[in-house]
């Protein structure tokens, strides 16, 4: 059965550890997905969840990218990086 998550809790609650361990592995992923994107390039890039730190903000080789975030903090923090970004776009869900 789907359990229903407060989002918006989530990311308060993450900001407090979003450095050490956190931020570690927001780069390790970060590192993984952009030598997956570069083994098997594209033109059209979907992020789904980008926490404070969008994968558009390290990669500039696509056509168009979109990233889904549903927390609204992330969401907004998303927006704003998007300014250094015009093929960017972020939707809320």
């Amino acid at each position: 059965m789907y359990k229903k998550r407060d989002l918006d809790a989530y990311a308060r609650d993450y900001l407090p550890h979003s450095k050490g361990y956190d931020e570690f592995m927001v780069k390790a992923r970060h590192e993984m997905s952009l030598q997956q994107m570069r083994k098997y390039p594209h033109s059209h890039v979907l992020e789904v969840g980008c926490a404070l730190h969008p994968i558009f903000l390290e990669c500039a080789d696509f056509k168009s990218m979109t990233v889904v975030e549903p927390a609204s903090m992330f969401f907004a923090n998303a927006r704003k990086c998007l300014r250094k970004i015009p093929k960017a776009r972020a939707a809320k869900i």
